[in-house]
C-alpha cells in the first residue's frame, strides 16, 4: 500500500495544521504545513476553524485506522466488502485508490 498524503504526525495549532520541526520519531523530518483553516470572514480565529484544524490533523490516523479494520477483516476471512462499505467508500474517497490495491 503506498498512500500519497503527507507523512508525519500531524498537529493543529490553533487553526493551522502542520507537521512539527521535530518529533520523537521525525528526527529527519523538516517541519511542513499542511493548511490553514482560516474562515474567510474576518481572518480571525474562531471555535469553528479551530476544530475543523483538529479534525484536519487528525484524518491520517482516523484514515489508517479505517484501513487497519478493513484490513484485519478480510485477513480473518470474514466478508468485509458489505460489512464495511461505508468505510471502504471513504478509504477510496480519501485516497484514490481501490480498497484492493491499498489493503494488499
Amino acid at each position: 500500500m503506498k498512500l500519497e498524503h503527507t507523512r508525519g504526525v500531524w498537529e493543529s495549532f490553533g487553526r493551522m495544521v502542520s507537521i512539527p520541526h521535530i518529533g520523537k520519531n521525525l528526527k529527519k523530518q523538516k517541519g511542513r504545513f499542511i493548511c490553514d483553516c482560516m474562515s474567510p470572514d474576518d481572518g480571525t480565529d474562531d471555535p469553528e476553524d479551530n476544530a475543523n484544524a483538529r479534525l484536519i490533523a487528525t484524518a491520517p490516523d482516523m484514515l489508517e485506522c479505517l484501513i487497519n479494520l478493513v484490513r484485519e477483516t478480510r485477513m480473518s476471512g470474514l466478508e468485509y466488502k458489505e460489512t464495511f462499505r461505508e468505510e471502504i467508500d471513504i478509504i477510496e474517497k480519501a485516497t484514490g485508490q481501490k480498497i484492493e490495491d491499498i489493503i494488499s
